[in-house]
Order: C-alpha cells, then structure tokens, then sequence
C-alpha cells in the first residue's frame, strides 16, 4: 500500500526523482516512517500529532534530497 500510493506522493513532491531510484525512495521513506511510528507508541505517544508529522515530512523531504 505504501509503495503504490506512495509513488503517486513522491511523483507530485518530487517530479525528477527517476524511476531507477524510486524503489530505493519509497523504502527508506516506508522503513523510516514505520520506526517512527513505533517509537511515538513505544512512547506513549508522547509527543504532539503536529510535530510528529513535521518530523515525519523532515524524514520525507532529507531521503528526496539526498536521492533526486
């Protein structure tokens, strides 16, 4: 799921990510995501959904920059 709607994010995001390189993109991004997730859990999600997300698009935007 994350792969398929994924691409269609990363695609309108980051229009010259290549194809070569989106399968390498959308794992880092999925895996990083999930370890994310599991810690805010782990947690108790003690932090805000607000800076969860800020953080969550930080992870997004650094792989893009990194692999476009």
């Amino acid at each position: 799921m994350c792969r398929k709607n994924g691409r269609e994010i990363v695609r309108l995001r980051y229009p010259s990510v290549t194809e070569a390189r989106m399968p390498y993109l959308l794992s880092s991004v999925t895996y990083g995501l999930m370890g994310m997730l599991k810690a805010w859990f782990e947690q108790g999600m003690d932090l805000p959904k607000a800076e969860l997300l800020q953080m969550a698009e930080r992870l997004l935007d650094g792989a893009a920059a990194q692999m476009i």
